[in-house]
Parts: structure tokens; C-alpha cells; sequence
């Protein structure tokens, strides 16, 4: 995969003083990319933020939770980069009732 979108990751990165967690294509499961060309462009985003050598920096996925449902797109594990490219593993969830406890 061309990623042309990406570029400046490593100068960003480098710019962080503070702890920063970097992610890209936020929530990929919900048809904004293919498994494979998800995880490709992760860890090529990956690969450029470490290219900083900032320790305050880590970088993961952020998922989807729906997507994990019986019948998603996710749930084939398809959207899931390897642990070597990533520091957290991070999933979206969004209460649908408001009396709904999240303990």
C-alpha cells in the first residue's frame, strides 16, 4: 500500500514532550479499510513514529467495538496488527442507553 497520506510522523513524534499515544485510521472496522491494507498502513505508521526514538510516544490501534459483533468485519481478527507494531491495543465503546452501568 502507498502511504502517501502519511509523511510527517516521525517529526511529530520527535515533538511530543509529554506522554502521547499516536493511532491512525481511528476505528479502520468501520469500512474505511480493508483488514490487510488496515494493518499494512499501521505498521508502516508504526514503523515512522518509532522512527523518532521518542520514549514518550506509543502508537496502537484504536477499534471499534461493534465491529467485534457476530457478523463484523473484525471479527475475523483481520484488523488486529501484530504486537511487535504496537504499544497498546485500544477499542471504542459507546454505551447505547444512558441507564446502561459501564462497571
Amino acid at each position: 500500500m502507498s502511504c502517501t497520506a502519511l509523511g510527517n510522523e516521525a517529526a511529530y513524534a520527535a515533538s511530543c514532550t509529554v506522554p502521547t499515544r499516536l493511532s491512525i485510521l481511528h476505528e479502520a472496522e468501520n469500512g474505511k479499510a480493508s483488514g490487510a491494507a488496515f494493518v499494512e498502513l499501521h505498521c508502516e505508521f508504526a514503523s515512522r513514529v518509532r522512527a523518532a526514538g521518542n520514549p514518550n510516544v506509543t502508537v496502537g490501534p484504536i477499534a471499534m467495538a461493534y465491529g467485534y459483533r457476530p457478523g463484523g468485519p473484525g471479527l475475523d481478527g483481520s484488523y488486529i496488527p501484530p504486537a511487535e507494531f504496537c504499544d497498546f491495543y485500544g477499542v471504542d465503546v459507546y454505551r447505547q442507553k444512558a441507564d446502561l452501568a459501564l462497571a
